[in-house]
């Protein structure tokens, strides 16, 4: 499903309940909102446990079925990795200190 939206991500945000992205840094901003993020691809996001990471069609499927039980609710355990990656994020060199 596409969207052309003509207003700001926390707009869009606000109206799901989770997104789907392929590398885009969007990712980032559903930590504001408590929304669910499903990911495409590598990134800063990567085994950070920030994000639902999708390898392949078939896995965000059943990513989304599990999922849908709880209507995306971020579990504990993913809300507190969200914490330690934007404390960590936000010292963040321009070296990639954010992977050590």
């Amino acid at each position: 499903l596409f969207i052309h939206w003509k207003g700001s991500s926390d707009e869009i945000l606000r109206s799901f309940n989770a997104l789907i992205t392929i590398n885009s840094s969007v990712w980032f901003e559903c930590f504001a909102f408590d929304k669910r993020a499903f990911c495409f691809g590598i990134g800063a996001f990567t085994n950070q446990g920030v994000c639902d990471e999708i390898s392949n069609i078939n896995d965000l499927n059943l990513k989304i079925q599990k999922c849908k039980k709880d209507n995306f609710a971020v579990d504990k355990k993913m809300a507190k990795n969200r914490e330690f990656f934007t404390c960590k994020y936000s010292n963040a060199s321009a070296e990639g200190s954010i992977y050590d």
